[in-house]
C-alpha cells in the first residue's frame, strides 16, 4: 500500500468504534517476528506470511470468523443477563416496598381491636401474637430493603440504641412454644 501500512490501517481500525470488532489478518510478505509482534499487539488476530497456502488461509479467516461470531453471541447473552438480573433487582425491591402496605394494615389493625374494650380476654392473647408477628414480619421487610439498598450501594449507617432486655424478651417470646414444648426453663431471665 503506497500511502499507509497495514499497521496503521489496523490501528485505526482498532481505535473506531464502528470497526473495532472486524477480525483482521495480516497476510504481508514481511516475516520478521517483530513486526509480527506489533501487528498481534495492534489487535490483529493472525499474523500469515508469504508464501502461503490459499486452503491454509481461508481455513483460518473461517475460524476466525466463527470464534468472532460465538465472541458475538456471548455479549449478545451477557447484556440478556445483566438485563435480567437488574430486572429481577427491581422487582424484588418492588416486592419487598409493597410488601409493607399490607403489614401495617395487619399491624394497625390488630391495635385497633386491642384497644377495644368488648373483645373476649381469650382473644386478647391471638390479637398480640398476630400485631407482634406482624411487626416481626415488616422487620423482616425492614432489613431485606436494607441488604438491597447495600447490594445497590445506596445504603446508609444510621445507628440507634437498641433496649437489649426488650429485645432478649422479644426473642423469649418468639421462642415461647418450643421453650413449652421442650420444657426448657431460663434462668435469671425475669418475664
Amino acid at each position: 500500500m503506497p500511502e499507509i501500512n497495514g499497521f496503521e490501517v489496523c490501528k485505526r481500525l482498532k481505535e473506531n468504534e464502528a470497526t473495532r470488532e472486524i477480525p483482521v489478518i495480516f497476510i504481508t510478505g514481511v516475516c520478521d517476528s517483530e513486526s509480527e509482534k506489533m501487528g498481534l499487539n495492534l489487535g490483529a488476530v493472525d499474523y500469515v506470511s508469504k508464501p502461503f497456502s490459499p486452503a491454509v488461509v481461508k481455513a483460518r479467516v473461517k475460524n476466525h470468523l466463527t470464534l468472532q461470531s460465538s465472541l458475538n453471541q456471548l455479549k449478545r447473552q451477557n447484556r440478556v443477563l445483566q438485563e435480567a438480573e437488574e430486572l429481577r433487582k427491581q422487582v424484588d425491591g418492588v416486592t419487598r416496598h409493597d410488601m409493607k402496605s399490607p403489614l401495617n394494615g395487619i399491624i394497625g389493625f390488630s391495635d385497633f381491636l386491642l384497644g377495644a374494650n368488648d373483645i373476649p380476654a381469650h382473644h386478647l392473647q391471638s390479637l398480640r401474637i398476630i400485631r407482634q408477628e406482624g411487626y416481626r414480619a415488616l422487620h423482616m421487610v425492614n432489613l431485606s430493603l436494607g441488604l438491597l439498598k447495600m447490594e445497590h450501594g445506596t445504603f446508609t449507617l444510621s445507628p440507634v440504641e437498641v433496649d437489649l432486655v426488650s429485645v432478649l424478651h422479644d426473642i423469649r417470646t418468639d421462642l415461647e412454644n418450643i421453650i413449652q414444648a421442650k420444657q426448657f426453663r431460663l434462668k435469671g431471665f425475669a418475664g
